[in-house]
């Protein structure tokens, strides 16, 4: 019995160490000496790391496609660390009652893609600034490990400032809460997406406009679930492209261009009402791309800023999240 009780109050000033340990850590700190477990299908690899030890282990791709698979622990460690993506107050929070935390490793951003994690346009990676104009954490590849694997580590704050903590937070929290648009919006937009993806690094009018769109949203009449569905698509530019408007032209109202290119132009060359008709126009040249299908019947265009978008619009819209960076796994 004294043993037991002994186990039991040893056990307790571990859980008082560690949760005071863990509360000088907060999200978007970094974490060095830790490793990363995956659980793996040896037969069916999915990723160089996997690849390798199915050879070393000797096993043979799977000629059977249903066959059981031959799981097996991956033990990787990435040599920039990894990133806490739990909440703060998760973080913090006395180990009784919450144990774990979530990490996820932090790799360099591939130069075409450094300013859209820059702009949080991506749920795969999240900007880590105080790191590097090019260093993000890949959250594709969470995992767990309990707190106790802070013990001894010094954290290395990646996110410092009031803003840069608030748009890691919306990034993570948009990555596993993420509106689920239905199909039929998706296949409607197979030339819209590529348009808007090939065209924003590009030296050009159209890609120096694309990098001044804060977001793109979409809005759903009467709502996502109806059986009959007009989208409007909503590009809300940042607050120093037109800061001396204060309502913008309705899209309605301006025709359609059949190029992208014209308007680009007009918008780099123009300033004032003329400048925000030319953003209408170069909007709807890029709306024109979709192409309703399913439930979707049409497609609808409004162009705003930042400072006119309301947080009633915010609730009557949904985030367009342009997962088109590779978040593949190099290890």
């Amino acid at each position: 019995m004294e043993s037991q009780e002994a186990a039991d109050d040893q056990r307790s000033r571990i859980q008082e160490h560690v949760s005071a340990a863990a509360a000088r850590w907060r999200q978007g700190d970094v974490i060095q000496h830790v490793s990363a477990v995956r659980l793996v299908d040896l037969s069916r690899p999915l990723s160089p790391a996997a690849e390798v030890l199915r050879e070393a282990e000797g096993v043979p791709l799977a000629v059977d496609l249903n066959a059981e698979p031959e799981l097996a622990i991956l033990d990787t460690a990435e040599p920039m660390g990894y990133a806490i993506v739990s909440q703060t107050c998760d973080v913090v929070r006395d180990v009784l009652d919450q144990p774990n935390i979530q990490l996820c490793p932090i790799r360099i951003v591939p130069e075409t893609h450094v300013r859209q994690v820059q702009k949080s346009e991506s749920t795969q990676m999240v900007w880590l600034p105080q790191l590097g104009v090019n260093i993000a954490a890949d959250l594709t590849r969470a995992f767990t490990v309990e707190k106790s694997t802070l013990i001894g580590q010094e954290p290395v704050h990646g996110i410092e400032t009031a803003s840069e903590i608030r748009n890691f937070s919306a990034v993570v929290a948009r990555r596993f809460g993420r509106f689920a648009f239905p199909d039929d919006l998706h296949d409607s937009m197979i030339r819209f997406r590529p348009k808007i993806v090939g065209k924003h690094n590009k030296n050009s009018d159209e890609g120096a406009a694309l990098r001044q769109v804060h977001q793109i949203r979409a809005e759903a009449a009467p709502g996502w679930d109806s059986a009959s569905i007009e989208v409007t698509l909503h590009f809300i530019l940042e607050p120093e492209v037109l800061p001396e408007l204060d309502s913008w032209p309705e899209a309605g109202s301006r025709p359609r261009l059949a190029s992208s290119t014209e308007a680009a132009q007009r918008v780099a060359t123009s300033s004032g009402r003329e400048a925000a008709e030319a953003w209408v126009d170069l909007a709807n040249s890029w709306v024109a791309l979709c192409e309703p299908q399913g439930a979707i019947k049409s497609f609808f265009t409004k162009v705003t800023s930042t400072e006119l978008f309301s947080m009633e619009d915010m609730r009557h819209t949904e985030q367009l999240d342009m997962d088109y960076l590779s978040a593949s796994d190099s290890s």
